[in-house]
């Protein structure tokens, strides 16, 4: 299943992860992987092609459950990232979105807009859920920013534990963008227009 959607950007699209692009993935998450380990624990049990295939898998049986939906991030024909909807199960109806790039795609605005994608598509698709949440180290200003920039507000700072490391916890900025707000936003900007 990709996202796309023409009018945000013809360069930027979404796409359902799959083991098809494993090699692909594997050489990204080696190539930024000094980085990435600081804010996603589960980058450290990545040693190989195999280990990658185990964790698309995985998010290919949640996707079918409808717990979480991961998609590669792709530039024009390059695979750039990842950005994922995992859906809480909790009495808020809480969905967190998540997503790290290459840092050579860094500063181009790709997060940005691959957000506009996602935020887009959960409010079309996903109307009984009213909020979307981005959690990021206070110290990642890029993420900050880009959330701040989407319409998000910051709500509270928060420890975070990683479901398949219990014993791991990383400190966390938490914004939240309501469905009210994101209607809002789309007024405002057709009234610019």
């Amino acid at each position: 299943m990709d996202i796309k959607n023409d009018s945000i950007s013809k360069a930027i699209h979404l796409q359902l992860v799959s083991n098809v692009y494993k090699k692909t993935l594997f050489d990204l998450i080696v190539k930024n992987r000094t980085r990435l380990e600081a804010f996603f624990p589960w980058i450290r049990s990545i040693k190989n092609e195999e280990d990658v295939e185990r964790i698309l898998q995985k998010l290919e049986q949640r996707a079918i459950y409808g717990e979480e939906f991961v998609y590669f991030i792709w530039e024009n024909e390059n695979i750039v990232g990842l950005m994922g909807l995992h859906f809480v199960k909790d009495i808020l109806q809480n969905t967190q979105i998540a997503y790290w790039l290459d840092a050579d795609a860094e500063g181009k605005g790709i997060v940005s807009t691959a957000l506009k994608l996602i935020i887009f598509y959960f409010f079309e698709h996903y109307p009984q859920r009213k909020e979307l949440e981005i959690r990021c180290t206070p110290e990642n200003e890029r993420s900050k920013r880009v959330a701040l920039r989407s319409g998000f507000r910051f709500v509270k700072r928060t420890f975070s534990m990683f479901e398949d490391f219990p014993d791991e916890y990383i400190k966390n900025d938490v914004y939240l963008l309501d469905e009210a707000t994101f209607l809002e936003n789309m007024l405002a900007l057709k009234r610019a227009i």
